[in-house]
């Protein structure tokens, strides 16, 4: 299967935002908007940080959190279930679905300055490149909206426990 995507340099072109890597964003004032894309430059997820100065610090945490997953799956022995649905370890899941795609995918961090916050702020810019992604290509992120909300006790939380024990029932022959 494969899916279509806009490449960092679409969305850079059909924006006009300079995307950079998140060391590159030590003394400019957010807000900003960032992009995950893969090492050949397919966008899997628009996102934005309207602190004026913790975008790099944020974007920069995506190196630390894919880090600590190649840490779980390195001592359990296990993959992700992404990789592996008959015997990936479905404690993994805990991680949001944009971390542990971050890691699966390589996906690197690109951030953009928003240019005049006072017309478009970064939330704007995050809905700009949604948009872009969906009418070029029907599907807004490969990751899917909300991805960080799995928390227990919300409806997504509550999703993910359900889909855990479905699983596990499944691969029990339940």
């Amino acid at each position: 299967m494969s899916v279509d995507t806009l490449t960092l340099e679409g969305v850079a072109e059909l924006t006009g935002l300079d995307f950079l890597d998140p060391a590159d964003l030590t003394d400019l004032p957010g807000p900003f908007v960032y992009v995950l894309a893969d090492p050949h430059g397919a966008v899997f997820y628009p996102g934005k940080s309207e602190a004026a100065y913790k975008a790099a610090r944020r974007t920069m945490a995506y190196a630390k959190w894919t880090a600590e997953v190649s840490e779980h799956v390195r001592q359990f022995g296990r993959p992700d279930p992404s990789e592996d649905p008959q015997t990936g370890d479905l404690a993994m899941v805990h991680w949001s679905p944009i971390v542990r795609s971050a890691r699966r995918y390589s996906l690197l961090v690109k951030v953009a300055q928003v240019p005049d916050p006072e017309i478009a702020s970064a939330r704007v810019w995050e809905a700009r490149i949604q948009a872009l992604l969906g009418t070029l290509t029907t599907i807004e992120s490969l990751i899917g909206g909300s991805g960080w909300e799995a928390n227990p006790g919300t409806l997504r939380g509550d999703a993910y426990a359900w889909a855990d024990k479905r699983i596990s029932d499944f691969r029990k022959g339940l």
